[in-house]
């Protein structure tokens, strides 16, 4: 029989969703950065028996990690019950830290499980809670993906209001200070998922990619999908790319943004001015001649990976049969150049 743990002898301390073996806190800070089931002092948060149909799935947990709920910890709370309590919005019943507990109790049929509640309101906040307290469970590429993706936000959140707080508030500046450098966000989001921010916003693109798919073509999905996971975010592009979805994607964002523009103008009761040129059709645009005045020079790290990103996705479509001989020449000087520079600098081994 499944039983349920008695509230008055629960030790609350934090581990990931997939994990019931210790209890976490109700209090919202750095739990990534302690031990996994490590032994913590009690520290007599309040929990209560709730009612599984009375609580709410987080909808950002569900779209970050599905809604699959492992074997073993079904398998777990068979033997032994719900032992961590989950962490529960107050105020909404959303379940910040458990899904995945809340999941197995009701799968098991069980009618109560144990809750910490907390008073989080704050959106992102509690979307950064969600994403720390699943750190230490196995996540696929596509997870990691996700998590960056809502990570960038979250630290350009942070990064504008640290700009505010840092500016005086008469200062006529202040509006243009507070716009938050999206490539730093995006160095912090990708370090605290642990990846590549190049590679990341590449798979981002793969993830766009798969929205424009109609509902019915759900085998280039899965193929995608799985590609993505039991590959590589390249390898998931380049069949992103075979299928047209790449482009596709693009010109989906290039008329969302141009349609946001357009009813922001509308809404302040001013026409819409073009900015930019309609951009080239990407599929058939030949490539023109280097001009070093438009070149901008590359004096960050960051920029040097984006460029090679951008010659590496260039490059996956060349084909050897379709360069000239010229062309063949360029891209073996510059390979040799740019090897013996590595070498130079002490990043590669030479010959």
């Amino acid at each position: 029989m499944n039983k349920i743990i008695d509230e008055t002898k629960v030790d609350t301390h934090r581990v990931d969703d997939t994990h019931h073996t210790a209890n976490q806190s109700s209090t919202p800070t750095a739990p990534a950065q302690e031990t996994n089931g490590a032994k913590k002092k009690p520290n007599h948060e309040k929990v209560y028996q709730i009612a599984t149909d009375q609580l709410k799935f987080s909808e950002f947990s569900l779209e970050t990690y599905g809604q699959d709920v492992p074997g073993s910890l079904i398998a777990s709370i068979t033997e032994e019950g719900v032992i961590t309590p989950l962490i529960v919005n107050r105020k909404t019943s959303e379940v910040i830290s458990g899904n995945s507990r809340l999941g197995a109790a009701k799968q098991l049929k069980l009618l109560t499980v144990p809750v910490v509640y907390t008073e989080i309101e704050d959106p992102l906040k509690v979307r950064e809670y969600v994403l720390e307290t699943n750190r230490h469970r196995e996540r696929t590429t596509e997870q990691k993906i996700k998590e960056f993706k809502a990570y960038k936000k979250i630290e350009a959140a942070k990064a504008k209001e640290r700009q505010k707080t840092n500016s005086s508030p008469t200062d006529p500046l202040v509006e243009n200070l507070t716009q938050a450098d999206p490539g730093k966000s995006r160095d912090k989001a990708a370090a605290r998922v642990g990846m590549s921010g190049v590679s990341l916003e590449k798979g981002e693109k793969v993830l766009d990619a798969i929205t424009t798919l109609p509902e019915s073509d759900v085998e280039k999905a899965k193929q995608l999908i799985a590609t993505l996971n039991t590959k590589s975010i390249n390898a998931a592009f380049k069949v992103a790319k075979d299928f047209g979805l790449i482009i596709l994607a693009a010109k989906k964002q290039k008329k969302a943004a141009a349609d946001g523009v357009k009813v922001a103008a509308k809404e302040v009761g001013v026409t819409p001015v073009e900015i930019a040129a309609p951009a080239k059709d990407l599929e058939h645009e030949e490539p023109g001649p280097l001009d070093s005045e438009d070149s901008p020079k590359i004096t960050s790290h960051r920029q040097a990976m984006r460029t090679l990103d951008d010659i590496i996705e260039y490059v996956e479509v060349l084909n050897y049969d379709n360069l000239t001989d010229g062309q063949r020449a360029e891209w073996s000087e510059s390979i040799e150049a740019f090897s013996s520079a590595l070498a130079a600098a002490g990043l590669m081994k030479n010959g």
